[in-house]
């Protein structure tokens, strides 16, 4: 496991100083639903890689998007090699990770198998269920991570990412969950 230091969320009056975090992020490749092999790949903070959340992001969406079909589009004269499933997978990995709750001791847990993209993270929702699935309302938990996504062309912030990705897995013959 691995521990980070990084100030508190929500400092308080009574708490201004440093603390450890429980950080661990989890990619599990796994053939199917029930079998004795757990996964045919994995990712986790090892020591192989550098264990930074972005990296994460990075090498996660890759493994991702490796296997998903890419019909030939042009959009101008430029080949589109983006499709709304790989738009919605983006948008639910990221939510995934700015919207964890990292002082637990849950991990951040992504999985891939032949039949589905699952997706968990620690904390529960800020917004009731209604709200987040409608649309229209941002309330992100780690607003300076999400800032960093922001900056880097991987959000929005607002509240629109849910909708969007249930709406593209739809259009897509893949079910969302909930």
């Amino acid at each position: 496991m691995r521990w980070a230091l990084a100030a508190p969320t929500c400092p308080t009056a009574d708490d201004r100083s440093l603390h450890l975090l429980h950080y661990f992020v989890d990619y599990q490749e796994r053939p199917y639903e029930k079998t004795k092999l757990r996964w045919v790949d994995r990712l986790v903070p090892d020591g192989t890689w550098s264990g930074i959340l972005f990296d994460f992001y990075r090498r996660v969406y890759r493994k991702l998007v490796e296997d998903l079909e890419v019909p030939f589009a042009l959009k101008g004269d430029q080949r589109q090699d983006d499709t709304p499933v790989h738009e919605a997978l983006r948008e639910v990995l990221v939510n995934t990770l700015v919207h964890a709750d990292y002082t637990g001791r849950v991990s951040v847990l992504v999985v891939k198998r032949p039949d589905l993209f699952g997706f968990r993270n620690p904390g529960g929702l800020r917004l009731p269920l209604e709200q987040v699935l409608q649309g229209g309302t941002s309330d992100c938990r780690n607003r300076l991570m999400h800032q960093m996504f922001l900056l880097m062309g991987l959000g929005e912030r607002g509240g629109s990412g849910i909708p969007c990705a249930r709406r593209a897995l739809t259009r897509h013959d893949l079910s969302p969950a909930g």
